[in-house]
């Protein structure tokens, strides 16, 4: 192999090294280009929630979605001022048992309008779409919807319940045992923080130490288990 095939190999294997070579971190500071204007901010973040609504019979109103929304945050929904922004909705059908005689009854779902529904000189029950799924012995039937852009950005303002009532659904054919599932933005109206969620959704005790032993808020000597128990958090 002649000394150039050598030199130029050589080359070649330090540029790969240099390829690979990880970069050093950025974080000692610098300096960051500000606008002569401030820009926007985010006051109060939105978050998101998927609302589950169960046994929603042929009409589902803004009514129920937020005694659902209600009953999962546990706050009382008559003196909350809330904004909900509607990304997308689910709906499932009955399962049919594999006994029955009945025939197959289709699902469908007529979709509204929430913003037009609740604005002052609004036009009532607009529909946004109508779907149709039909089950078989295996599955259920099953529409789902993804609201558009102006809809999605749009805060439906639920202060008074009775005010606001608008129609977010009309199900035929979706039985007993449907279910329906919103996935919103949600945040409250005024400026106190959201409820804390259930703590068994934050913490996964099954990966703490079980014989690992902690003074318990009792005073008593207790497993770091026992001790998360018996604050309710598992």
């Amino acid at each position: 192999m002649s000394i150039s095939n050598n030199k130029t190999s050589l080359i070649r294997m330090m540029q790969r090294r240099k390829q690979r070579r990880p970069r050093k971190s950025q974080d000692g500071g610098h300096a960051i280009r500000v606008s002569p204007h401030p820009n926007s901010f985010v006051n109060r973040p939105w978050y998101n929630i998927v609302v589950r609504v169960e046994q929603p019979g042929m009409v589902v109103d803004s009514t129920m979605l937020t005694s659902a929304l209600a009953t999962q945050l546990g706050i009382t929904a008559t003196t909350e001022a809330w904004f909900l922004r509607f990304q997308a909705v689910k709906v499932w059908g009955n399962l049919v048992p594999f006994s029955s005689t009945s025939p197959l009854i289709g699902l469908s779902v007529s979709i509204f309008d929430p913003i037009a529904g609740s604005f002052n000189g609004s036009v009532a029950n607009r529909v946004l779409q109508s779907l149709t799924d039909y089950p078989d012995l295996t599955r259920r039937a099953a529409v789902g919807y993804r609201y558009p852009k102006a809809q999605r950005e749009v805060a439906f303002y639920a202060y008074d319940q009775a005010a606001t009532n608008v129609q977010l659904l009309r199900i035929n054919g979706g039985g007993d045992e449907a279910i329906v599932y919103f996935y919103l933005q949600w945040r409250p109206g005024d400026q106190s923080p959201p409820p804390l969620l259930d703590d068994d959704d934050l913490v996964d005790v099954s990966k703490i130490g079980r014989d690992e032993l902690c003074e318990g808020p009792d005073g008593r000597i207790m497993t770091l288990a026992d001790k998360f128990r018996y604050l309710r958090l598992k």
